[in-house]
């Protein structure tokens, strides 16, 4: 895995950066898995929100769900940009590619958003 060419293969920092996309992938699906079970606690309601949250942190078990959602949110943003970082030093937007780099900035906006 990882040749550039026949006889010459990548310098590891190079394969660890290509591994960033299933790190992302396994980071945004823990992120809606602990979304979905803080929605069966968590009451969407303003004058509740506070209340809410700081009982849960006082609680043994949601409080490590709600640290793990909340962290898991700052590594997405950090393999965010890493990655985009990553796709522009090496010119991967060139070229063929210049749509699938449009979309790819799309979809990191989201995230910053």
């Amino acid at each position: 895995m990882g040749s550039l060419e026949p006889g010459r293969e990548l310098p590891g920092c190079i394969r660890a950066l290509l591994a960033m996309a299933p790190c992302l992938s396994s980071q945004l699906i823990l992120e809606t898995l602990t979304g979905m079970v803080l929605a069966l606690r968590y009451i969407p309601d303003a004058t509740q929100a506070y209340a809410i949250t700081k009982t849960m942190l006082h609680e043994g078990g949601w409080s490590i769900v709600l640290n793990f959602h909340y962290y898991t949110a700052y590594v997405i943003f950090g393999l965010v940009l890493i990655h985009m970082l990553r796709v522009f030093f090496s010119g991967g937007y060139r070229s063929r590619r210049i749509g699938l780099w449009q979309i790819g900035v799309a979809l990191a906006a989201m995230p910053f958003s």
